[in-house]
């Protein structure tokens, strides 16, 4: 069985999706495991409970955490693909440049 341009192209593209999500647990699993690590420093170090400091840490990498999960769980080629139309058509329309 031979595969047409298509069939490459859609390949590339589950390719990609595969690779981000793998991507993203990757990133869910050092996010967990370096976290641990700092919430088991503070309690060996007196757990302040006025000042937890990793709560810093947790908050402002889970920000990039769920933007990298928003970014891979809304891949949507049909959205993608309208987007891309429209800009090839807006390019048509000035000329190409």
């Amino acid at each position: 069985m031979t595969m047409g341009q298509d069939d490459y192209e859609l390949r590339a593209r589950a390719a990609a999706r595969v690779r981000a999500r793998e991507g993203f647990r990757a990133h869910l699993v050092v996010y967990v495991l370096v976290n641990s690590l700092l919430w088991a420093i503070w309690l060996v170090n007196g757990a302040n409970w006025a000042a937890p400091w990793p709560i810093f840490p947790l908050l402002g990498w889970g920000i990039g955490l769920a933007i990298n999960w928003y970014a891979v769980s809304s891949q949507n080629d049909a959205r993608r693909e309208a987007a891309i139309e429209r800009e090839v058509e807006g390019l048509r329309g000035r000329g190409g440049g």
